[in-house]
């Protein structure tokens, strides 16, 4: 009921639309983490979905591989978001310089989720907020 109400509601729909087959594709997922394959009411889980480019998956798999092959848009949209959390409002233009600097160190030097964090703590918007 939920999800339909979000579908129909014009101001829910709009971006449902986009955030829904994602979530879809890790419904798999309990809260901690742990696979299941029906939800709490016992139906199958159907993580099949398709991301706002046409692009379609049928398994978590296959989503995870949709998304390797966009690694460098996905890294850059992490990168934005944890920097947006992390300074408490949105990133305006003159930000833009900082997340490019962050990708390409992380870029060089292989980095994972900790130096990504890390890279952000010691950005100039940062350290300057």
């Amino acid at each position: 009921e939920q999800l339909e109400k979000h579908r129909t509601i014009a101001t829910c729909a709009g971006c449902h639309r986009q955030i829904d087959p994602l979530g879809f594709a890790l419904e798999n997922f309990d809260a901690v983490g742990g696979w299941r394959d029906r939800d709490e009411k016992k139906r199958p889980i159907d993580p099949a979905g398709k991301l706002p480019d046409g692009a379609s998956f049928q398994t978590v798999s296959e989503f995870r591989k949709l998304l390797v092959d966009r690694e460098d848009q996905f890294t850059r949209c992490l990168t934005q978001k944890l920097m947006t959390y992390a300074m408490g409002r949105k990133l305006g233009i003159g930000d833009r310089p900082s997340v490019d600097e962050i990708l390409t160190e992380l870029q060089a030097t292989k980095g994972g989720l900790r130096d990504l964090i890390r890279l952000i703590i010691m950005s100039k918007p940062f350290l300057s907020n």
